[in-house]
């Protein structure tokens, strides 16, 4: 009668053993599964960020390049203009030096004597 309350209690035991055996196994299955989603989860922010990472990389290039293209725009008007005023300077001085040139020429051809000669026979 001893012996055999025990043995009762030992499969109520290990019923309950079982029962809770399972449902650690459930858990445990149901577990690897949160993991594995949240890998997963993990591994396609992950990506996420690197795509906007590298959509933010781009868009700051594009920018610079925007940047880069209107200042050597600004670069090329400036220096157009400089050269169109240096070479309106310099067509000016050419100007004032022909009129110079020229007046010095007739000065030169006013002080040299007026010389008339008719040639004529052979050598």
């Amino acid at each position: 009668m001893f012996g055999f309350g025990k043995k009762e209690v030992k499969k109520d035991d290990t019923r309950e053993l079982k029962a809770m055996l399972e449902g650690l196994e459930s858990e445990r299955s149901q577990l690897r599964r949160e993991v594995e989603d949240l890998k997963s989860d993990k591994k396609i922010k992950e990506q996420e960020i690197k795509h906007l990472v590298k959509i933010h990389d781009e868009k700051r290039e594009i920018e610079f390049k925007k940047k880069e293209i209107e200042l050597e725009a600004k670069y090329s008007k400036d220096l157009a203009a400089v050269k169109d005023e240096f070479q309106d300077k310099q067509i000016e001085m050419f100007k004032e030096a022909k009129k110079d040139m020229e007046k010095v020429h007739s000065k030169i051809l006013a002080r040299l004597p007026n010389v008339n000669a008719k040639l004529s026979g052979s050598i």
